[in-house]
């Protein structure tokens, strides 16, 4: 059922909803409970391809940002760029500072040059571009150095996209051919794992996974540019739905090439987890959710989900930390959801208000 509106709203609560499903799919692969010793290869390995959170994520920040400053004639740069600072680093960068300090004490570290230089490439989100780093500090934080780098880029690819609708494709289409101009340099330069090869850029780098992003931004771009939304009342295929199941299918079409390692390292699924099940699957669903009132969209819309949605930085990072001392995923998930809450609540987002009182308003 199509939901009957004059304007465009400011604000979504089903995709802050989602951002709590992202965040417990990631755990949920992080953390697989389902073992193939009982539940069999298939079961376990449609599970353990659950990382595709982290594509909706993608997806999502590319909605969210060109939602919001696409269509503006001119962006504060300064405000922009110190707003996105605000809502992703100060926790981060606490966060980091404690993680990385328990573990050179608890595993006694070599030399503090080795733990100063591990601390600097993660708090600056170095850490990003070269595989020797990549795990260190808080494991999933490589993320950040992909959305940090769309976040720098996204006010220029807007002004570039507004002169020309085809860079919405072409601009991702550059930044893989570049991605891969990086490894064809470095192929031969031992300088920690920085481009070291083809599977690490297209897996974890900007230049390699922009393509989710753009998806999220070809939504913003057609959901503002919309001529009409269909009357309340209409009888047609739920998209919501359909991006759902095109979701599911995308998971199980990868977990078919998992082998001794994720689905995801093998060619083909690389290429369903970076380009179709964005564009197919990511973005179909969003589309569902911001236009149409279904039994998800209200469930991801509830005063729950929306406060867990909001809390999911939280715990998307700390959930590994706390899979460390029991790796149980209903023990991770339970403390985790408690711990992420207490941080939202005494740091982040006090943190977030004083710094945008401060430096923005």
């Amino acid at each position: 059922m199509q939901m009957s509106e004059k304007l465009p709203p400011s604000y979504f609560p089903a995709l802050t909803g989602v951002r709590a499903m992202a965040a417990y799919m990631v755990c949920l692969f992080h953390f697989n409970p389902f073992t193939e010793r009982i539940f069999g290869s298939r079961v376990h390995n449609f599970f353990n391809e659950f990382h595709v959170g982290v594509t909706i994520f993608f997806v999502l920040s590319g909605f969210l940002i060109a939602y919001r400053y696409f269509e503006r004639d001119k962006i504060d740069l300064g405000k922009y760029f110190l707003s996105r600072f605000i809502r992703i680093y100060p926790v981060y960068f606490i966060l980091t500072t404690v993680v990385t300090i328990a573990y050179a004490i608890s595993c006694r570290c070599q030399s503090i040059e080795t733990f100063l230089g591990v601390y600097f490439m993660n708090i600056s989100f170095l850490r990003g571009f070269f595989s020797d780093f990549l795990f260190t500090g808080i494991l999933q934080g490589w993320s950040l150095t992909v959305e940090e780098m769309f976040y720098l880029t996204a006010p220029f690819s807007f002004m570039l996209i507004k002169k020309r609708f085809s860079a919405l494709i072409g601009i991702p289409l550059l930044l893989l051919l570049t991605g891969l101009g990086m490894c064809m340099a470095f192929k031969n330069v031992d300088f920690y794992g920085f481009f070291k090869d083809f599977d690490f850029m297209i897996s974890y780098t900007f230049l390699g996974r922009s393509f989710e992003f753009f998806a999220g931004i070809g939504l913003a771009i057609l959901y503002l540019r919309r001529k009409h939304i269909e009357p309340k009342g209409s009888t047609q295929i739920s998209l919501t739905y359909v991006g759902g199941v095109s979701i599911i299918l995308c998971i199980f079409l990868i977990s078919l090439f998992s082998g001794d390692q994720l689905g995801i390292n093998h060619p083909i699924g690389k290429l369903l987890n970076n380009l179709f099940l964005p564009v197919l699957g990511v973005a179909v669903f969003f589309w569902g959710l911001i236009t149409e009132e279904t039994l998800l969209s209200r469930f991801l819309s509830t005063r729950v989900m929306v406060f867990l949605g909001k809390v999911s930085y939280a715990f998307y990072l700390i959930h590994i930390q706390v899979g460390s001392f029991e790796d149980n995923i209903i023990f991770v998930t339970l403390v985790s959801i408690v711990l992420s809450i207490f941080i939202f609540k005494v740091i982040e987002e006090p943190l977030h208000n004083y710094l945008r009182r401060r430096w923005i308003q």
